[in-house]
């Protein structure tokens, strides 16, 4: 496959992803599935760099501390790799007994996450993420809500 038709499958999953509907059953689960469908041969993994992404990774981590309920959980093997002619990221981990497997769109600030205990369920969780600029903070919530 070129790098023409790689890119081709990443815009396209990218498109999925946006117009998932977390409210309809299998959406995500789908999503990943096409992710899947990418990685399955050596293409993606032939235009992947080693990569590491600060934000990425405090992102995920926090997605995986509340998923296996230990907020001192740590990720464990990560391997984060990005194709930058798509500004995507995508890779793996382990935290607390569950893998978790990932991708991201920089450019979006949107991605992916799979967890999965080696049972036949796994649990998906759209990411998005917005970096604050310096000095500035997230806003409180309303009073009386978490």
């Amino acid at each position: 496959m070129s790098e023409k038709q790689l890119l081709a499958q990443l815009a396209a999953l990218r498109e999925s992803l946006r117009s998932a509907d977390i409210e309809q059953s299998g959406s995500l689960s789908r999503v990943f599935h096409a992710f899947f469908d990418i990685a399955e041969g050596p293409d993606l993994v032939l235009a992947s760099k080693p990569t590491k992404n600060p934000v990425v990774r405090a992102t995920l981590e926090r997605i995986a501390r509340d998923h296996v309920e230990d907020q001192k959980a740590s990720l464990q093997s990560i391997r984060m790799l990005g194709v930058p002619a798509a500004a995507f990221l995508h890779g793996g981990f382990f935290v607390a007994g569950a893998i978790g497997t990932f991708f991201y769109f920089t450019g979006d600030e949107q991605g992916l996450v799979a967890f999965n205990r080696g049972t036949d369920m796994t649990y998906f969780c759209r990411v998005t993420a917005t970096t604050l600029p310096p000095g500035t903070g997230p806003m409180r919530g309303p009073r009386g809500k978490a």
